[in-house]
């Protein structure tokens, strides 16, 4: 973690009008190419505010600093403003951007400092260098704060803290479509895909690596799975989704599956729902078991054997085939 601290000093000309005092904050330029977290130079860009409680009306400067190249993460703080007549809060009345963040990338999207001494939400910043000869990466941090109604006039002061850190978040994918498919066997299968969102490098679905096994050719349940990482090197928790490949073609049972087969009736090859041949001669033969009890053991015997092997059947089949 890199911090550095300092303090911006604001005058008033009157009573509800402020300006901020000239003030530079210097680090060498020379930096070696492991650079650290400075505040180069500190620029007012608004030095007259309204005590109106706007930001509009506000003060505002805009901090030119360098970032370490692998810190992706940038926090800042500020204490009350101070003065001999009063204070003005830092809490809900500061509020920071930058055009070279991820997620406070302009003033719609500031992040706000919540309460005096606290260190803001993290900043996410781009792989947007603003100066490439220099040492680490050149940013440009914009910060504005409002001047509560009723402040009186007179000369304030704070100071201010900021950190970087590593990104150590990983990006998050999403699965497109259902987590489990199931399509024909000879069929072409589409696959719904997945995106992948990262706090830093924003949408990085283009990154993502799609292992897909899927063979339509044979029946048996496959796993695509969806991985990546961002480019500070977190993977995500891999994704993945079951695809089932199977057939309701009664035509695929074959005498091995069903060695009863020569029970079903003889348009077992017609169109129709997979089942009903193995369900009507199950039927089929319990009438004729029922029967056989009452006229011939020897019968009975056959018949028996003849039901329990289209049982067997038709769990193998079921096991084999989903109708």
């Amino acid at each position: 973690m890199n911090t550095r601290l300092t303090q911006v000093i604001v005058t008033s000309l009157f009573a509800t009008v402020f300006t901020v005092g000239a003030g530079f904050i210097s680090t060498n330029n020379a930096l070696a190419d492991s650079a650290v977290l400075g505040v180069t130079q500190i620029s007012a860009v608004q030095t007259f505010a309204t005590a109106d409680n706007t930001f509009a009306n506000g003060w505002k400067w805009v901090f030119d600093v360098t970032v370490p190249t692998n810190e992706t993460v940038l926090n800042m703080k500020f204490a009350d403003w101070a003065s001999t007549l009063g204070n003005i809060p830092a809490g809900s009345n500061i509020q920071i951007y930058s055009a070279q963040s991820a997620n406070a990338f302009d003033k719609d999207h500031a992040i706000t400092i919540t309460a005096a001494g606290a260190y803001s939400d993290p900043m996410y910043l781009l792989t947007t260098d603003l100066d490439s000869v220099k040492a680490g990466k050149q940013i440009q941090v914009t910060v504005e704060a409002r001047v509560t109604t009723g402040s009186a006039g007179a000369s304030y002061s704070t100071s201010y803290g900021i950190q970087s850190n590593l990104d150590t978040t990983a990006p998050v994918i999403t699965l497109s479509g259902s987590s489990t498919v199931t399509v024909a066997a000879g069929s072409t299968y589409t696959d719904a895909g997945a995106t992948a969102l990262d706090n830093v490098d924003g949408n990085i679905t283009s990154s993502i690596v799609t292992v897909n096994p899927v063979n339509t050719s044979i029946l048996d349940a496959y796993v695509v799975t969806y991985n990546v990482s961002d480019v500070a090197g977190n993977p995500a928790i891999q994704v993945s989704r079951t695809v089932n490949v199977t057939s309701s073609d009664i035509s695929l049972l074959t005498a091995a599956k069903l060695t009863a087969q020569g029970l079903i009736d003889a348009n077992a090859t017609e169109s129709v729902t997979p089942g009903d041949h193995v369900v009507g001669s199950l039927a089929t033969l319990t009438s004729a078991n029922t029967a056989a009890n009452a006229t011939d053991a020897s019968a009975q015997s056959v018949i028996d054997g003849q039901v329990s092997t289209l049982n067997a059947a038709i769990s193998a089949y079921n096991a084999a085939i989903v109708i």
